[in-house]
């Protein structure tokens, strides 16, 4: 992510033009203020919606496979011991 400093003055003039910057761009900017930085300005993520979410866990349900002789032994509250012979 690009960073660019700003004074408080810019800024002002400015402030459509960078907040389209900072948005489609992906621009941070430090606002200063007697050349001490003042503010950051910097674009939000988008969060996803529940229904994206669930499309995405519908979408890969069942990619990987059960292991039946896992469930079935525990299951059956035993430990057992498979041999590789």
């Amino acid at each position: 992510m690009k960073t660019i400093k700003v004074s408080s003055t810019d800024f002002k003039r400015n402030s459509g033009k960078l907040l389209d910057e900072v948005r489609f761009n992906n621009l941070r900017i430090l606002v200063t203020k007697s050349g001490e930085e003042y503010a950051e300005l910097r674009a939000i993520k988008k969060k996803k919606s529940l229904e994206e979410i669930e499309k995405t866990l519908k979408k890969y349900a069942g990619a990987i496979p059960d292991f039946p002789y896992v469930t079935k032994d525990r299951r059956s509250g035993r430990k057992k011991t498979h041999s590789f012979d």
